[in-house]
């Protein structure tokens, strides 16, 4: 699953099959003969794994009292949203 679909093809676009495979293997039970992924994953999470910027957003929309979610365009249950999981 991916979010981003222009990411996904710029990146598959540049980058190999074997190359990729290299990319999933922390995500995958590498025990296994069919390397089922061990829990759902997204592709950002698999090209970007050290990304953090999602869990800053939701840090500081938790803790910063300026912060107002309804104001700045969020939806009520925009943590929900599969992008934020």
């Amino acid at each position: 699953m991916f979010h981003d679909e222009a990411l996904a093809h710029a990146f598959l676009s540049t980058v190999s099959y074997y190359r990729l495979r290299a990319y999933t293997y922390p995500f995958q039970d590498n025990t296994n003969p069919d390397h089922p992924f061990i829990k759902p994953v997204s592709f950002e999470k698999i090209i970007l794994p050290n990304n953090d910027f999602k869990d800053q957003v939701i840090g500081l929309m938790g803790t910063c009292p300026l912060v107002h979610e309804k104001e700045m365009g969020f939806p009520a249950d925009w943590k929900e949203e599969p992008l934020w999981k």
